[in-house]
């Protein structure tokens, strides 16, 4: 009896555990849940880059004492400099000639001043004794000096050693108007003769008439640098041909450039003794088809023998005492170049550089003159000279003495003041 109680209890129970399981709500399998994307960490917020500070650009300071069409071509020519050497500030500063030397001197020997300056050829002496400048001869061939012409690059000559980087020459010639002048004289003889009818302007201050008094043969100095006008009769007969030049018809005889000049291009004159510098301002005023450059005078005077023949002067580039170097000596380099020589030389300027060919039929009258010239020395005691000089020949024109006394007292007093 009590096996089948127990039995009848398990029978129950599994009965009921039965039928829970028919009546539970079977649970849904849920849907898969998409797989995340993995969310990016959030990146730093890039700074900006600094900025880089560009390096200091190199400075070169010119000075020079140019105006006019000169002024604006190196203008042109710095620009041109600059857009090749981006990193190179050039400052180009004009002074009054009148002042550039003294200005020049006093800051440099104060440690200042520029770095490069434009000033006549005559000046090297001067600045190379007082040690304003430098001298160029170790920079020859970076400056490309060895490139130019050797007679101009001698001019800026000096004990021996360079100061001088020529950017051109100027000289004297006898300029004519095509419009008064048909044939140009050939001699000093058909100079007066044709002076008569059209004019002649004749500068009889030493700078501009040494032409007539050396081309025969005159010289400065000898090897002593003792005066040397008065050896042989050349500079005597000189002045005996202003004296008779001053004495002929319509010559117009003065010791002032600008005199001359006003004449000339005003048309009153039909000749002139000027510098080749004044091309630009004579074309201005005449037009080019009339402007024109003699060849240079035979001299029919005295032994008769020899050509006009002026000092050869130089437009120079100093490099100062204070300069760096860099940037000028490049500088010094671009102004050698051809491109940059061919500009000036449609200003009148004669290029030192030889492989500038004439670009004008009166450029190349001025390089046939330049063939014919006197040395202008760079020598201390050529300071005693002018006023000497301009004395001799005020002296001999004005009748106060005789052409041979003139010269032997300009040399006395030239000796004199150079302690020979």
């Amino acid at each position: 009896m009590k096996k089948l109680f127990t039995l009848l209890s398990l029978l129950i129970v599994a009965g009921l555990m039965l039928a829970a399981c028919g009546q539970a709500t079977p649970t849904a399998t849920p849907a898969p849940t998409a797989e995340a994307v993995p969310t990016e960490a959030p990146q730093p917020t890039a700074l900006p880059l600094p900025t880089e500070t560009p390096k200091p650009a190199a400075s070169l300071t010119v000075w020079h004492g140019w105006t006019g069409a000169e002024a604006a071509a190196l203008t042109d020519v710095t620009a041109e400099f600059q857009a090749a050497n981006p990193d190179v500030k050039v400052d180009l500063v004009a002074i009054p000639s009148d002042q550039l030397r003294d200005k020049f001197t006093a800051e440099v020997t104060n440690g200042g001043g520029p770095d490069l300056l434009f000033a006549p050829g005559e000046w090297t002496g001067e600045l190379a004794r007082a040690n304003l400048v430098m001298p160029l001869d170790d920079l020859a061939v970076k400056m490309d000096l060895y490139n130019l012409n050797q007679a101009i690059v001698d001019a800026g000559k000096f004990a021996g050693q360079t100061w001088a980087f020529p950017e051109s020459v100027d000289l004297v010639v006898l300029w004519y108007n095509r419009a008064l002048v048909t044939e140009p004289p050939q001699d000093t003889e058909g100079l007066l003769k044709l002076a008569e009818t059209v004019g002649l302007g004749l500068n009889v201050d030493f700078r501009h008439a040494a032409g007539l008094l050396l081309g025969a043969g005159g010289e400065l100095f000898d090897a002593q640098l003792a005066c040397a006008l008065d050896q042989g009769a050349a500079v005597a007969d000189g002045l005996a041909f202003l004296a008779q030049a001053k004495a002929a018809p319509n010559v117009l005889v003065a010791d002032d450039q600008s005199e001359i000049d006003a004449a000339f291009k005003a048309g009153k004159i039909g000749l002139a003794f000027g510098p080749a510098s004044a091309a630009q301002d004579y074309t201005q005023a005449l037009g080019a088809d009339k402007l024109a450059v003699a060849a240079p005078l035979a001299l029919k005077y005295g032994s008769g023998a020899g050509k006009f023949a002026p000092f050869l002067e130089t437009t120079a580039i100093y490099l100062s005492a204070n300069s760096k170097g860099g940037p000028a000596l490049d500088f010094l380099k671009h102004m050698a170049q051809p491109q940059t020589q061919a500009i000036f030389a449609k200003l009148g300027h004669i290029p030192s550089n030889p492989t500038v060919k004439a670009v004008d039929p009166l450029s190349a009258a001025i390089l046939a003159q330049a063939q014919s010239v006197s040395y202008l020395s760079n020598e201390a005691e050529m300071a005693a000279v002018w006023a000497a000089a301009d004395a001799m020949i005020a002296e001999s024109l004005d009748g106060g003495a005789k052409p041979a006394d003139a010269v032997a007292t300009a040399c006395a007093t030239i000796d004199t003041a150079n302690g020979h």
